[in-house]
């Protein structure tokens, strides 16, 4: 009686143990999925912060003044120089044909 009390302390607390093992398992893998989400988080503001500098850079008057600064003759982009042209353009901008 008294070696099958023994064997049953020893399997409870190999079996407890276990557990203990698992659970400390768990709360680590916890841990590491909080610092995953702060890292997920940190790369969203950083990138949320970039897109707002580039919304920024591209702004007209901006780009104006770099372009002074820079000293380049630049056209807009689309302008035709002969109405024929631009008659062109303006056609094959509304002839667009349904799927």
């Amino acid at each position: 009686m008294f070696s099958k009390l023994i064997t049953m302390t020893i399997v409870l607390a190999g079996l407890f143990g276990g557990l203990l093992i698992m659970r400390s398992q768990r709360l680590h893998e916890a841990h590491r999925n909080a610092e995953f989400h702060q890292q997920v988080s940190a790369l969203r503001q950083e990138l949320w912060r970039a897109e707002v500098e580039a919304s920024q850079a591209v702004r007209l008057p901006h780009l104006r003044r770099q372009i002074r600064s820079a000293s380049i003759a630049l056209q807009p982009v689309g302008t035709a120089e002969r109405e024929s042209d631009r008659q062109l353009a303006y056609a094959g901008a509304t002839d667009r044909t349904a799927p």
